[in-house]
């Protein structure tokens, strides 16, 4: 997690068109909402394929950051993203 809040404006690199100069949504992203929060039936409850974030993962992240959560999925954990860092480094 970043240590502050963050806010990207657009960017004016000449090595995109004017209609990309915008900040990329999902970019950060290592892996995919179901591959992080797993698949269920949602009939029966049955897992059909476990998900690669557990509670205890995202709790972590939380509690590390001093961070209360007021509402998310597992498939928004800090463990789905990038660094802030690494991402930013592509757009500069």
């Amino acid at each position: 997690m970043p240590p502050s809040p963050l806010v990207l404006n657009q960017s004016r690199n000449l090595r995109f068109p004017p209609s990309l100069y915008s900040t990329v949504h999902g970019a950060g992203r290592v892996m995919g909402r179901m591959e992080a929060r797993g698949k269920t039936d949602r009939k029966t409850g049955q897992i059909l394929r476990p998900g690669k974030v557990t509670s205890e993962m995202m709790s972590a992240w939380l509690k590390k950051a001093n961070v209360e959560l007021r509402g998310a999925g597992l498939d928004e954990s800090p463990d789905c993203y990038k660094r802030l860092p690494e991402v930013l480094a592509e757009h500069l």
